[in-house]
């Protein structure tokens, strides 16, 4: 078997698992969107009087002791605040360079625009003295402490319309997936992009289908005509019959020894049928019925 036959059967057989995924993932997410906090920013401002280093390298600097674990623990000491050093700077308060880069934005975040400006004041405060303690760096303020009266919602999408159109897309596609992994073969080039590599050959079902058989037997590779072939149906319960006629009927001759496998596919039968019998019964050949067989052909 190719591998582009692997690959479509290992899709075939992740169907459920797709489907499962995108009902998961669109009920999350839209779960997610109505249920989440609005959040609101509250921001101080901190701005360098003098500056003894490149100014290019000020943010940088200022960014090592704002993320350090001895300036947030030194907040929440002087503070008393509820909360973790790691909670209190990745989670709380935010650092951003401003246009003017002698200028920096700490920003406090959170549901209570009042508790928002009161980490982004205090871990602003806490920064320009810990920055003025160091011999060579400049001198520094607080030039706006945050307010909660100054407090913004940050700009974002509706939740509403994201979280249906989510739903949306991810309802019209469960479809889409189950008709693509069941659409029915109802041809030989249909079926040729479906197993790519393997022989095909078509089968009229009546008085034809035994000699057309012992026909395509002889045009496959190696010991194909004379090996005991066992003929696997994938369609309606009628190809069975068929099946065990063309078994008796075609390995009555002295075989090799060898054994292989071919498929009778029935017009209609779906992709994920046949790329699973491929996989499981590993055939040298597909056999395309045409036609309604019945019982003894």
């Amino acid at each position: 078997m190719t591998l582009s036959t692997y690959l479509i059967v290992a899709a075939q057989r992740a169907r459920t698992v797709v489907l499962v995924w995108l009902v998961v993932a669109s009920t999350a997410f839209t779960g997610m969107a109505l249920a989440a906090p609005d959040h609101v920013e509250a921001s101080a401002l901190i701005v360098a009087t003098e500056l003894r280093i490149p100014t290019q390298q000020f943010p940088n600097a200022a960014r090592t002791i704002f993320g350090s674990a001895t300036l947030a623990q030194s907040v929440i000491d002087e503070n008393e605040f509820d909360i973790t050093p790691r909670q209190l700077i990745l989670d709380r308060v935010l650092l951003r360079e401003v246009g003017v880069s002698v200028t920096l934005q700490v920003v406090g975040t959170g549901e209570d625009p009042r508790r928002a400006a009161l980490y982004a004041t205090a871990v602003a405060r806490q920064l320009v003295a810990e920055l003025n303690m160091i011999e060579g760096l400049g001198t520094f303020r607080v030039f706006r402490d945050a307010s909660a009266a100054r407090a913004v919602r940050p700009v974002s999408l509706p939740k509403l319309p994201i979280a249906f159109l989510a739903g949306a897309l991810a309802a019209g596609a469960v479809p889409v997936v189950s008709i693509l992994a069941r659409r029915p073969v109802h041809s030989l080039s249909t079926l040729r992009s479906t197993v790519p590599g393997l022989p095909l050959f078509p089968l009229r079902a009546g008085d034809h289908a035994v000699p057309q058989a012992r026909q395509a037997l002889q045009q496959l590779p190696g010991t194909g005509a004379s090996a005991t072939t066992r003929y696997i149906p994938v369609g309606g319960p009628e190809l069975r019959d068929m099946a065990a006629a063309l078994s008796v009927q075609l390995n009555d001759e002295p075989g090799t020894g060898d054994r292989q496998s071919i498929l009778l596919v029935q017009a209609g039968a779906t992709r994920s049928q046949i790329c699973n019998a491929v996989a499981l019964h590993a055939p040298v050949a597909i056999m395309v019925v045409v036609g309604r067989p019945t019982a003894g052909q």
